[in-house]
């Protein structure tokens, strides 16, 4: 197995740190792009 030096570990927490937020905004943005497309058309088939 390789290991892991401490650089590569601080490495990774620090991008993981720097892209978690990131993804935590645009994946319910996603969401409710879809989630809006797939409730529209079901609305309109409502009366």
């Amino acid at each position: 197995m390789k290991q892991i030096t401490m650089s590569e570990a601080q490495y990774v927490l620090s991008t993981n740190l720097i892209l978690l937020p990131f993804v935590r905004k645009i994946i319910p943005r996603y969401m409710a792009i879809f989630g809006y497309s797939f409730k529209q058309p079901k609305a309109h088939i409502q009366p």
